[in-house]
């Protein structure tokens, strides 16, 4: 009985859904303060859909386009975040992997696709790949829409902290199925939504989750929004990259 509630208390949080960024529900339904209470480490997106989050030692910072690379004020709100208390069931070295090769080495530790996964990598990258995310202004534009004006940049070799999820095929819509992950240099000036790179040398950690929960906003926007999408598995995909 101990070990089963165990894992019952460990679980992703997830505040809003995909489906509702589909919907044009990008408005910050969630203070920062609230998110960083619920993990260790996560990711999101800025108010508007402003920017990319990434949080490490529960403290989240931000980069916008046209922006310094920056730490969140505890009040800002966002639409769109998701976070774990972090806590490596193991961890491994690894040189040379691109992020396809990344996360297969992952799965087959794990030696299973069906549940929830933390990653935290920490090294030198190459071919580092990002994206920021525009500031979408009413009347909202759909997600692709909007992510036609991102903002892409490269970097040849950078070092720092690759922070994200794996989730199962079947939620996607709720969630990104697949991996999802976002990038932030070890002097905490630049980083993003990670489109690709290759893990030059560096450590990979990572924890499953059984458990995987939804704070839903408590908006009108939401309350009226439709999230019932017959593209959404495509428009995911291309958002997402």
């Amino acid at each position: 009985m101990a070990q089963k509630e165990q894992s019952c208390q460990k679980q992703i949080t997830q505040f809003s859904t995909m489906n509702a960024l589909l919907g044009r529900v990008y408005e910050g339904g969630f203070p920062v303060h609230l998110i960083e209470a619920e993990g260790t480490i996560g990711l999101g997106c800025g108010d508007c859909m402003d920017g990319e989050m990434i949080m490490d030692d529960s403290t989240s910072y931000i980069g916008r386009i046209g922006s310094p690379f920056s730490r969140m004020d505890t009040n800002e709100r966002v639409p769109f975040a998701q976070v774990a208390p972090f806590a490596a069931d193991d961890s491994f070295t690894a040189a040379k992997l691109d992020k396809q090769a990344l996360m297969e080495e992952v799965l087959r530790r794990v030696g299973s696709e069906n549940y929830f996964i933390a990653l935290r990598v920490t090294g030198t990258f190459t071919d580092m790949k990002l994206r920021l995310a525009p500031k979408a202004d009413k009347p909202y534009p759909s997600l692709v829409e909007l992510f036609a004006g991102q903002k892409e940049f490269s970097e040849p070799s950078i070092r720092g902290t690759v922070i994200g999820f794996w989730a199962p095929e079947a939620y996607q819509g709720i969630t990104v199925a697949g991996l999802h992950i976002h990038f932030m240099d070890e002097a905490k000036q630049t980083g993003g939504h990670v489109l690709d790179c290759t893990l030059a040398e560096g450590t990979v950690e990572y924890e499953v989750y059984q458990g995987f929960g939804i704070r839903l906003p408590e908006r009108q926007d939401f309350a009226q929004a439709d999230l019932n999408h017959e593209d959404g598995d495509s428009a995911i995909r291309h958002a997402e990259g």
